[in-house]
């Protein structure tokens, strides 16, 4: 199904610059915090309430939505680029993931995220569709579902609000950043590990019920040249709560 292998030196460089990612071998040192203590609710508890002082949040449960909409971004989003754009399988793991705030980056509440090991597998041939649940199962049944669930909990915000911010940053990873200048074999497996994401993955490899990445997924709307369509959201992300002009979003269901 999978054998071992490794990024090339540029491939890791690109997920450092664009999402922050990187591997670092003392990642459970001083100055690392393990994701995986997250799951605990009295630490995770703490951790976004410090984070909500350092933003200025009126509350814990605005803290959650703004950290799982960067969380989206450091982990989920990096994760699938290198699954679609490289071939490759990050050891997403919860023990293998460490948060890390570089000094002064308190004031942007921007954390990055390390790993620890850096182990990546690759399809074996002909078994990509295998390989490729799961890596979609460890990412998000083994490592983002159990972290939203407990900073549900912790945060007391309903677990939709949560998984639709993990959901946006995908559809727009797809539909947006990736296949800039790629060849017609790059764009048709983006276009297919799309379609899988949204349409084929169970609902167990989630974690979940159903498939988060489906129950919020709808075509965009609305919108006249030279404006955009817009794909209108199903919960608030509370963003408004922390805006300079307390304005919603584009695709605020509320605003």
């Amino acid at each position: 199904m999978k054998e071992y292998n490794v990024l090339e030196p540029r491939q890791w460089e690109y997920l450092d610059r664009h999402f922050q990612l990187s591997v670092c071998a003392d990642a459970d040192s001083a100055g690392f915090m393990a994701v995986a203590g997250l799951l605990d609710e009295g630490e995770c508890a703490a951790y976004l309430d410090r984070l909500s002082d350092k933003m200025q949040a009126s509350s814990r449960r605005v803290a959650a939505s703004q950290f799982v909409k960067r969380y989206a971004f450091l982990c989920a989003a990096s994760g699938l680029y290198a699954m679609t754009m490289y071939n490759r399988g990050l050891d997403l793991s919860l023990q293998n993931s460490f948060l890390s705030v570089p000094e002064g980056a308190w004031g942007k509440w921007q954390p990055s995220l390390s790993f620890k090991n850096g182990r990546i597998t690759s399809p074996a041939e002909g078994k990509r569709g295998e390989w490729r649940e799961e890596v979609v199962g460890t990412l998000f049944g083994g490592h983002v579902g159990p972290l939203l669930r407990s900073i549900s909990q912790a945060a007391a915000i309903p677990l939709p609000v949560l998984w639709e911010n993990i959901a946006v940053r995908i559809y727009s990873l797809y539909e947006k950043r990736l296949g800039e200048g790629c060849g017609s074999e790059e764009a048709a497996c983006i276009s297919d590990d799309y379609y899988y994401l949204v349409h084929e993955a169970r609902p167990d490899l989630f974690g979940e019920k159903d498939n988060p990445l489906a129950v919020f997924y709808g075509k965009p709307s609305g919108g006249a040249f030279p404006e955009p369509a817009v794909r209108m959201r199903k919960t608030c992300c509370l963003y408004y709560k922390i805006a300079p002009d307390q304005s919603c979003c584009d695709a605020c269901p509320i605003g």
